[in-house]
């Protein structure tokens, strides 16, 4: 089998988003071929984007953190792609439109933009990158979301850039069509190549009553405890998690973690339970003061303040874990969960502002 030119340059996501931008760029005043007015047509309809087909006035390749920003008629609009569920970090879409938003309508690169759209361009098979890009939302202004999937990329870039290619083309036009073609190819070949991460979860009816759990648990103590900041519920192939925090320069973490337990009995039946663990963390490079007061933390002091059987304290990862055995799916357990996280919180709160 023939290699592909482009293998080389494009070996992973950095080189996928470059294609695409390259697809995407008017390249200091060229005129656009037809292929490339296609291509930028078929964009704007799969963002769903109000977007006129004189394509983007600006481009810009991984600024300032992000894969890729463009401004197309008043639109900022920043791209995130995703070829391998490793690469996937949550919270990643909310922090890039907490951190460029507010640069709209300013000095610098986004001064003709007033409003934004975050397109996340993922697998379609990525159960993490949909959870991830669910778990996030715009502000009610009219900015917008959307996920594409690079099989409806691909397709569009082979579609645009292949049937209007004949002999009547000048050989720029050709070369530059044949280039996207082969990037689109290469772009196949990697996602071919990428097994499944270790991030993916299997959404087997266990593992939706655990993201359910965990869900239920956050929402009660976001009604008890209005201060703390909250990020989504996140899963993966081993548990569904919330976390949270009070924002202090300290960045101590209280989390619980939710995981289903499946046990196979002598008579081949199945039964299969909820488990939890709430566990403390200090995060970072605490001070000698936090180590300090961190080691002063007594076991069977906690485990009477918890009412828990069993406290772990990891002195080495300044950690604390209480397993937690959730015998049902019911409204009580949930009110004496989220009861214990606040607990937590008040115990734990000089470490975490």
């Amino acid at each position: 089998m023939s290699k592909n030119p482009l293998q080389h340059l494009i070996s992973f996501e950095g080189g996928a988003v470059a294609l695409l931008a390259t697809a995407l760029d008017k390249f200091n005043g060229t005129e656009p071929s037809e292929s490339q007015l296609a291509f930028w047509a078929g964009f704007a309809e799969q963002c769903k984007l109000p977007l006129f087909n004189s394509g983007p006035s600006k481009v810009k390749l991984e600024y300032d953190g992000a894969d890729l920003i463009m401004v197309w008629d008043s639109w900022a609009i920043l791209l995130e792609a995703k070829i391998d569920d490793n690469s996937i970090r949550r919270g990643q879409l909310r922090a890039y439109y907490q951190k460029f938003r507010p640069q709209l309508g300013r000095d610098g690169f986004l001064h003709d933009a007033s409003s934004m759209a975050i397109v996340f361009l993922t697998p379609s098979s990525s159960q993490a990158a949909l959870q991830e890009f669910d778990d996030f939302d715009v502000d009610d202004n009219g900015d917008q979301k959307q996920l594409l999937h690079w099989e409806e990329i691909l397709s569009l870039l082979k579609d645009s850039f292949s049937t209007l290619q004949n002999e009547q083309q000048e050989e720029p036009t050709k070369f530059f069509s044949s280039l996207i073609l082969q990037g689109a190819d290469r772009i196949a070949e990697l996602l071919q190549d990428v097994a499944p991460g270790p991030m993916a979860v299997e959404w087997n009816p266990e593992r939706r009553r655990c993201r359910d759990f965990a869900k239920d648990v956050q929402e009660r103590v976001r009604e008890l405890w209005h201060e703390l900041h909250f990020n989504p519920v996140w899963s993966d192939k081993n548990a569904d998690e919330i976390y949270a925090n009070f924002g202090g320069d300290r960045a101590g973490n209280l989390y619980f973690d939710v995981f289903p337990d499946s046990r196979i009995f002598e008579d081949g039946s199945e039964h299969s339970k909820l488990h939890g663990e709430l566990f403390f963390k200090l995060a970072g490079r605490p001070s000698s003061d936090l180590k300090a007061e961190f080691n002063r933390l007594d076991k069977q002091n906690l485990e009477g303040l918890f009412r828990v059987d069993k406290v772990i304290i990891d002195i080495r990862a300044f950690k604390i874990k209480m397993p937690i055995e959730l015998s049902g799916y019911r409204s009580r357990l949930c009110d004496q969960v989220a009861g214990l996280f606040c607990l937590c919180l008040i115990r734990f709160r000089s470490f975490m502002e």
